[in-house]
């Protein structure tokens, strides 16, 4: 591991210890489990394998996992979305230990942006996406913003007016 991204790496893990109130030994678990799989799939490396959805997808993975695998046992790291089908604003949350607080804090973001925002997903320790034609709103959830953008395109694409969505936002919520 580089130094830049273990400082990196160390500083985020600071982060999510105040956030989220992990335990410092927790938070060393994680670290431990996070390193791992993260060696295991290259993305540690220096070039550019390291780099790109990939590696996105895989830091996801690799955090919902060991946030499961946790001493803790409590795990559950929640994010939220909402969106505007009037006029396009969203807002989203995450880093958040319930759903409640997610979706109201996402709310709140989108409402600073524009009006008629609901709240089109929630998730935990994955990544969620929202995805529009200006008449329909869907959204999806996966453990990557690709495959949670994938799933929300899918779904909106689907019926009479095909290939007219587009992803308006994905977020993951760690």
């Amino acid at each position: 591991m580089t130094k830049q991204v273990r400082q990196t790496h160390f500083l985020c893990m600071g982060l999510m210890i105040l956030l989220t109130g992990v335990t410092v030994d927790t938070a060393f678990a994680y670290d431990d489990c996070y390193r791992d799989c993260m060696d295991q799939s290259g993305c540690w490396s220096v070039g550019p394998e390291s780099s790109g959805s990939y590696c996105s997808g895989t830091q996801a993975r690799c955090s919902s996992d060991c946030l499961d695998k946790g001493p803790s046992g409590r795990g559950k790291i929640y994010g939220a979305i909402a969106y505007s089908k009037r006029n396009g604003a969203y807002g989203y949350s995450h880093g958040w230990t319930n759903q409640k607080k997610a979706e109201q804090v996402a709310l709140k973001n989108c409402k600073e942006n524009g009006s008629g925002c609901d709240v089109e997903v929630w998730f935990y320790n994955s990544c969620g996406a929202v995805a529009a034609d200006g008449k329909k709103v869907a959204w999806g959830q996966g453990s990557s913003e690709q495959a949670a953008s994938q799933q929300a395109l899918e779904k909106c694409n689907k019926g009479f007016f095909k290939k007219h969505c587009e992803v308006k936002v994905s977020h993951c919520s760690l």
